[in-house]
């Protein structure tokens, strides 16, 4: 008797948690996504959907896309050859892949709102915002490129304007970006 009267007290404990935003369950059952980095590394990111692969490629890059209950993601990565290469992913403004991508999506009206470099978990990234209209409804559009020495990552992530926890989602995925050691 004494057991259920605590499992009953647990459940309700964590129910309340649950219900006043401080305990996000579904945080604990996200994807893990990798990509190859290097000979020894993967870039890692955690989302609500893993980024799948498309069976085609576009231009040149390979794309992964994923779609969750609150965001679409799209990956877009190349192989970087040349130092001009890698230097677009650190120039100032976003480069013409990312509008290329943005304007894939028929996103009308898009227009940067700010954009930003940080370092996540040692990664030094450029963060790109935008809103515009898709189908007539607003959305938020957030943009992060990564470069390392051959390789260069786009991620896009699309949402609808105002979605509080769209954009949660995808400031968390954001920050879960890390290298990883491959297993082998």
């Amino acid at each position: 008797m004494r057991f259920y009267f605590i499992a009953v007290i647990m459940m309700g404990a964590l129910w309340l948690l649950c219900e006043n935003g401080a305990l996000q369950v579904s945080d604990y059952f996200w994807e893990t996504s990798r990509f190859m980095a290097s000979g020894k590394q993967d870039l890692q990111i955690e989302l609500p959907v893993c980024l799948e692969p498309l069976s085609t490629q576009d231009e040149g890059y390979t794309v992964y896309q994923a779609e969750g209950e609150n965001i679409f993601a799209d990956l877009h990565s190349e192989p970087l050859y040349l130092s001009e290469d890698r230097a677009r992913y650190a120039q100032e403004g976003p480069q013409k892949r990312v509008l290329k991508i943005i304007d894939k999506y028929n996103v009308q009206d898009a227009e940067m709102t700010h954009q930003q470099m940080e370092v996540v978990n040692h990664i030094p990234l450029r963060r790109f915002h935008f809103i515009g209209q898709q189908k007539g409804q607003d959305v938020e559009i957030e943009v992060v490129t990564v470069s390392r020495k051959s390789i260069g990552w786009i991620f896009t992530f699309f949402y609808d304007a105002g979605d509080k926890e769209a954009e949660r989602q995808v400031q968390k995925g954001i920050q879960s970006l890390q290298y990883v050691e491959r297993n082998r």
